[in-house]
């Protein structure tokens, strides 16, 4: 009689540990959003790339701007397909008054992305560099930092490059910052293609 209770016993409690860590056992892993990734700056914005591209074309035609044909909507709407980058949705911007910058994008196709760096390569003394184990590319005098990763990728400039990289590539699922998250659901200049807003100020710039 002994026995069989205790066999019960064993068997109920089996079934209240699997009942309990059931959840964190079979639980999804849900990955974060890109605006989770997303560090706070002295300013902040986002920019539609392709939709500020398209608004300002006659203003860089009219005054001749030399770089003209690389703002275009037609050639940053090509490099895109051709190298991955969705810049159809936000670019996420961020930096500070020293000079310190950087962009968070979507990423479409990742396995494109290399070949653009291979392109640069050939123009710019780009260097493979490791931070965390994660390859990411670098040119050194510009203080220029890039990394990709199947959804996102990201650009810095700055000397904040780790802490910046621990907060975008270390994020989790829900962990978007105050900041951003006001500046997110703010509907004021929800159509604009560029907007940024200040530490110092309560308003948002937009173009």
């Amino acid at each position: 009689m002994a026995k069989k209770l205790l066999l019960i016993f064993i068997l109920a409690l089996a079934l209240g540990a699997y009942l309990i860590l059931r959840p964190l056992l079979f639980e999804k892993k849900v990955e974060p959003k890109i605006t989770d990734r997303l560090p706070d700056e002295e300013f902040i914005g986002r920019v539609n790339l392709l939709s500020f591209a398209r608004e300002s074309q006659k203003i860089t035609e009219k005054n001749k701007v030399a770089t003209k044909d690389f703002l275009s909507y037609d050639f940053l709407l090509s490099q895109s397909k051709n190298y991955g980058i969705d810049l159809s949705d936000s670019t996420f911007v961020f930096g500070n008054n020293k000079g310190e910058f950087g962009l968070v994008f979507n990423v479409k196709d990742s396995s494109k992305i290399l070949s653009g760096i291979n392109r640069l390569k050939l123009v710019y003394p780009i260097k493979d560099s490791l931070i965390e184990k994660k390859k990411i590319y670098v040119l050194k005098k510009e203080r220029l930092y890039f990394y990709y990763d199947k959804n996102y990728a990201f650009l810095y400039k700055g000397n904040k490059i780790s802490q910046k990289f621990d907060r975008i590539v270390h994020a989790k699922s829900g962990s978007i910052t105050p900041k951003w998250k006001e500046f997110l659901s703010d509907k004021l200049f929800k159509e604009d293609p560029f907007v940024v807003i200040l530490q110092v100020k309560n308003y948002p710039i937009s173009d």
